[in-house]
């Protein structure tokens, strides 16, 4: 029973103003945060991409070749279309023509295809005696027309479309040719082999080997070991040109990263600084004249100005990058073992990047951070404004009962019941947006977490520093005689990396020394 003595209720009104602070609560709740980076997986789930070719006047058409052979999408990688059907080979690289984007080179550990129709139709133009010279790396172009074909078993040229082929003559027709990297601008090209760089000159037809590399041994490749199995060939030794200046060279090699800026005449090496130890998997100039690498976990980009490497912040857990190029609206798309994915995070020439050491000591504290389970700033925060905003929002009852009113005077009181009818009723806590009882709460659970961040980041951090300073100190150890010396530090080593497991969860031991 409840007692009116005044009832007069707009129950439709009362319902709109319900929704409506509903409807406005929601919006603001789910108000994202712009500018952060997001990746969009656009590979369709083809695993295994190991390059790929972007349209330039159109981003949307996508060539990938993989390991199952070459795909395509015209969509930007809403849906993907195998060509090559019937052919599952690894596909090494992929040249199309910028003059004439129909014509799509393909080379693959079983000969060169070739298509002059986007892909629709395919022939093979070029199958080896044997394996290795089936094994093809690279292929360019010439100017001419002439084709280059980088085999496992040498160089070869064509003068008529890939219809008949012959053996350069020399050194290079025998020798394994890892990468061709070409200009249209000078015609220059530049030959990777397990020997050294050669640069062919079109004026004249001129070779000549312009970079030696040394205690390299030739039957095993590039990989200056003996026991060398195959998949270890040329592991880490890539060359590229700079495009708007044809002139700079990029090589990486066992002895280090080198650039020329005469054509290959004179080499200087660059500084290692910050560069993550690791097989180089692909180098890149950017069109600001950027230098690339990428190696299996990470992206990084020589700063000239500090004569260091950074890693691209990339804010993306993949596990084995192989090819990083840029669109024309400044889009970066990363290609490797998960997929395709694309993001415009690349914008005005800046990049987010931090140096090789504190980006890997933030992964680790966040994941010491995260196997703690403290909780995250970013809920504190929500939790903090939900509290605020939640005296917007009334303390509501709804009940169906009979209505009683009373009337009294100095004589006698008088009481009548009404029918049954709806009764609402809302009631407000204003005070609570300035400060509540749950605001003190969350204040003293902040105090405690933040405690608790900051130690558990205290003590990575120092394990962390400490490891890496015996590293080094093991490293710079000259007396290979005092074997107890080095036990002793690599003891302290595996008791450090120990540690820092069970800080993490495991993640130290997984990700700590690749990231």
């Amino acid at each position: 029973m409840r007692l009116l003595e005044k009832k007069e209720v707009n129950m439709g009104r009362l319902l709109s103003i319900f929704f409506t602070l509903c409807i406005w609560l929601a919006v603001v709740f789910n108000t994202d945060a712009f500018g952060n980076v997001s990746w969009q997986d656009i590979g369709g789930g083809i695993p295994a991409v190991n390059i790929v070719w972007m349209d330039k006047d159109n981003n949307k058409v996508i060539i990938a070749g993989t390991d199952r052979g070459v795909f395509k999408t015209i969509n930007g990688g809403k849906s993907w279309r195998r060509l090559l059907f019937g052919m599952s080979r690894k596909i090494n690289y992929l040249y199309v023509d910028y003059s004439d984007n129909r014509l799509i080179y393909a080379c693959s550990t079983d000969g060169l295809f070739f298509s002059s129709n986007q892909g629709k139709n395919w022939q093979q133009i070029f199958h080896g005696d044997c394996e290795s010279e089936s094994n093809c790396l690279s292929v360019i172009v010439s100017k001419r027309g002439h084709i280059y074909l980088a085999t496992g078993a040498g160089l070869f040229i064509s003068e008529n479309k890939g219809r008949l082929w012959h053996r350069c003559v020399g050194e290079l027709g025998s020798l394994p040719i890892r990468e061709i990297a070409y200009s249209k601008i000078n015609g220059i090209m530049y030959l990777l082999t397990p020997v050294g760089v050669y640069r062919i000159i079109p004026e004249g037809n001129r070779t000549e080997k312009i970079f030696a590399f040394n205690s390299i041994n030739i039957e095993n490749g590039f990989s200056g070991n003996s026991q060398a199995d195959e998949k270890d060939t040329y592991q880490g030794y890539h060359i590229c040109i700079e495009p708007r200046r044809p002139r700079i060279v990029y090589l990486t090699a066992a002895q280090g990263v080198f650039r020329s800026i005469d054509s290959g005449d004179t080499w200087e090496r660059l500084s290692e600084c910050g560069l993550i130890d690791g097989e180089i998997r692909f180098i890149t100039v950017s069109a600001d004249s950027t230098f690339w690498v990428v190696t299996r976990f990470k992206v990084l980009f020589y700063d000239y100005q500090k004569s260091r490497w950074k890693a691209l912040t990339m804010r993306l857990d993949m596990q084995d990058i192989r090819f990083l190029s840029f669109g024309a609206g400044r889009e970066v798309y990363l290609a490797g073992g998960p997929g395709i994915f694309k993001t415009e995070y690349y914008r005005n020439n800046q990049y987010l990047a931090v140096s090789t050491d504190n980006y890997v000591i933030r992964q680790i504290q966040q994941a010491a951070i995260k196997y703690a389970q403290v909780v995250n700033p970013e809920y504190i925060t929500a939790q903090r404004r939900l509290s605020r905003l939640s005296a917007i929002m009334p303390e509501f009852s709804l009940d169906y009962d009979k209505s009683i009113s009373a009337y009294n005077n100095s004589k006698f009181t008088r009481f009548s019941v009404g029918p049954r009818d709806w009764g609402i009723s809302l009631k407000w806590k204003l005070g609570d947006l300035i400060w509540g009882e749950q605001q003190r709460l969350i204040d003293s659970q902040v105090r405690l977490m933040v405690k608790l961040r900051q130690d558990i980041t205290e003590e990575v951090t120092r394990l962390y520093f400490e490891l890496k300073r015996l590293q080094l100190e093991l490293s710079s150890l000259k007396d290979l005689n005092n074997y107890h010396k080095q036990q002793q530090k690599e003891l302290r080593i595996h008791e450090l990396a120990a540690l820092l497991d069970a800080l993490t969860g495991g993640y130290f031991s997984k990700f700590g020394s690749k990231v």
